[in-house]
């Protein structure tokens, strides 16, 4: 029952940021965003069914079912599980706050933005409180677990108390992928020229050096002088000092990022069309690459999200 005392009477923050793993992902790289929005609408592609355990039937008539139609204002079902596992995916959690008629009953579920949210444990208690505070200098609201549902990914050091998601796990990868993304982009932009020197057996001043390089860049720089014919003066040599795509193993080093973002999310790189999914698709390796996908990790998110929404929500 002992925890250390500043995860009791301190909020505790989701690290890295997750305003960063969001810009980092699913706004940035097309892989992760990819591999998120088939989870999204995997999983938000089943209704909610509510199931009694000892008759082992559907009940047809549950209050829940009309609650669901509009959880939120403006949001429908399919809206709610798409928010869902969109965070889930980019910050590990999403809390929703319940909001009460005056009778007691359930009005709403407003969604708690997780880059605003922090966590505090509790005497006895995994997780007490999150802490919501959307603007810096006005105090935080401590919300009570049990006026929040809750679906979140444990973290290894910080078990029920802060999430961990596999955005966090994946930033290197994504980071790597996103860098060689914007070299090729500065490759095409500067005309697909590789990088290099003027080299000249004559002694030049400081301004010759820069009028020769701002009038090679001039000439040379830029997709709109691609393949133009390049003409030096006299004296004067151009030395390519940067790798080819080939000398760098670029196609190999690019479809390992993929396949080590689609393990990350746990998606077949078949199944979001990845290149290294794609050079050995057939139809029938696809249909049981979905299959298998399902068996594997669909079903288990599902019965994740079940046992969650039957204890905070049911």
């Amino acid at each position: 029952q002992y925890f250390p005392s500043y995860e009791v009477t301190a909020p505790q923050y989701v690290q890295p940021n997750i305003y960063s793993l969001a810009q980092l992902g699913y706004r940035t790289n097309e892989v992760a965003y990819a591999c998120i929005d088939l989870w999204m609408k995997t999983i938000s592609e089943p209704k909610l069914r509510v199931w009694d355990k000892k008759k082992e039937e559907f009940i047809l008539d549950h209050a829940l079912y009309e609650f669901m139609d509009q959880p939120c204002p403006d949001l429908s079902e399919t809206d709610f599980w798409n928010a869902t596992v969109m965070y889930l995916k980019i910050a590990g959690f999403l809390g929703w706050e319940k909001d009460y008629n005056n009778d007691g009953t359930l009005h709403a579920l407003w969604p708690m933005m997780p880059q605003y949210c922090s966590f505090m444990r509790g005497q006895s208690k995994l997780l007490r409180a999150v802490r919501y505070q959307p603007y810096t200098g006005l105090p935080g609201i401590d919300i009570d677990r049990s006026k929040i549902v809750l679906f979140a990914y444990v973290a290894p050091l910080y078990y029920g108390l802060k999430p961990f998601s596999p955005t966090a796990v994946l930033a290197p990868a994504i980071g790597l992928d996103n860098n060689m993304t914007t070299m090729i982009n500065q490759f095409v932009k500067n005309g697909a020229f590789l990088g290099g020197m003027l080299k000249t057996e004559q002694i030049i001043t400081n301004d010759d050096a820069r009028f020769a390089q701002q009038r090679f860049q001039d000439t040379k720089g830029g997709v709109n002088h691609a393949g133009e014919v390049l003409v030096l003066g006299k004296g004067m040599e151009f030395v390519k000092t940067s790798n080819t795509f080939r000398e760098m193993v670029f196609p190999e080093v690019d479809a390992r990022n993929e396949v080590r973002i689609c393990m990350g999310y746990a998606v077949k790189p078949i199944l979001i069309s990845a290149k290294v999914g794609m050079d050995r698709s057939t139809m029938n390796n696809y249909k049981e690459g979905k299959s298998s996908w399902y068996e594997e990790s669909a079903t288990s998110e599902w019965q994740f999200i079940e046992e969650r929404t039957t204890k905070d929500l049911l």
